[in-house]
């Protein structure tokens, strides 16, 4: 979905995933929600994991994941670290001062492989930590792995 404004996108969101924002309809594919100021990483991701079975929805800074998150109530969330407007790091703490999200597995992913990063991240709150680029497939199986522990975890 290159250059798409956000509006423009949440209509593609709501096509794709039958959802309306706030809607609270139960649906059989688990709602992704994957934010990156690298439109290039939306739309690749963002087909393979829809490819793959997932509902998704976008979001390109931190403000916007949190608000997508609030509107969307997403199974898992993928966020990038740096982003402009608000981090993934701050988008992180407001979700996790909220105890509707504390369930919800959130996904660091960064393009800095170094160890110290993915301590802080994982030290922060973050569930997992996914350097970019990385395979698709390895994607979903993190995604897929998370999501089955939530699950086991909720029973």
């Amino acid at each position: 979905m290159p250059n798409t404004n956000a509006y423009e996108r949440q209509r593609v969101d709501e096509t794709t995933t039958g959802r309306r924002q706030g809607s609270t309809t139960a649906r059989h594919r688990p709602l992704i929600l994957l934010v990156d100021d690298y439109e290039d990483a939306l739309d690749i991701y963002g087909a393979y994991l829809q490819h793959k079975g997932f509902d998704v929805v976008f979001g390109r800074n931190g403000e916007e994941a949190v608000a997508a998150a609030r509107a969307y109530h997403p199974d898992l969330i993928l966020l990038d670290l740096r982003m402009p407007v608000m981090s993934g790091t701050d988008a992180l703490h407001a979700l996790r001062g909220d105890p509707t999200f504390a369930p919800v597995p959130i996904v660091a992913l960064t393009a800095h492989a170094l160890e110290d990063e993915r301590l802080r991240a994982l030290a922060a709150g973050f569930n997992e930590v996914v350097t970019k680029p990385c395979l698709p497939d390895d994607l979903v199986v993190i995604v897929t792995r998370l999501l089955s522990g939530r699950e086991s975890g909720a029973r």
